[in-house]
């Protein structure tokens, strides 16, 4: 799960409402029984997304040890789990 908005729309709940309607997808359309998110541990606005849409906080991880492979930065972890 990831958004990026164009900076002039920060602060209008965009990624909040697109992140909640991509919940509801995945559990109801790709029957997921889990999302994760992965952040920068410097950007707390999309902290405060993940929150709001009542993901929790998981660790810091490398970003190396993502399926990914990039750079060995710190990332984020955060997740929810999905009920049917």
């Amino acid at each position: 799960l990831g958004w990026w908005v164009w900076k002039d729309y920060w602060g209008r709940g965009f990624a909040t409402e697109a992140a909640e309607a991509l919940v509801v997808h995945a559990r109801d359309v790709m029957g997921l029984t889990r999302v994760v998110a992965v952040i920068d541990p410097l950007n707390t606005a999309s902290i405060r997304v993940a929150e709001k849409i009542g993901m929790r906080f998981e660790g810091i991880i490398s970003a190396r040890d993502t399926v990914a492979r990039r750079d060995d930065i710190p990332i984020a972890i955060y997740a929810l789990a999905l009920r049917g």
